[in-house]
């Protein structure tokens, strides 16, 4: 019976290399995942703080426009009631011509 010797470290080396390769490039696969995996986060957090200071502006503007509209209704009020005393006097003229 022959006695087998163990390869040489150099053998197992180069036997194991495309599996260290391997686990290496996963390695580095997992820290950029873990990277892009933080942007994100923080791109959501910002699309949340914009989103809050949009929905802010949004409100400001519709009430400032609410304002506006009802400013605008309060003179057509008024020109309404304008036109009516206008129309009476005329009618009353009429009448009394």
């Amino acid at each position: 019976m022959a006695n087998k010797r163990p390869g040489s470290g150099m053998d197992n080396v180069l036997q194991a290399w495309p599996v260290l390769g391997a686990g290496a490039a996963f390695v580095a696969w997992l820290v950029r995942l873990e990277a892009k995996s933080l942007e994100n986060e923080r791109e959501i957090a910002r699309l949340w703080t914009q989103r809050k200071d949009d929905l802010a502006a949004a409100k400001e503007s519709r009430e400032a426009m609410t304002k506006t509209l009802d400013e605008i209704r309060s003179d057509i009020k008024a020109l309404d009631e304008i036109r009516s005393d206008i129309k009476a006097l005329l009618l009353r003229r009429r009448m009394e011509q």
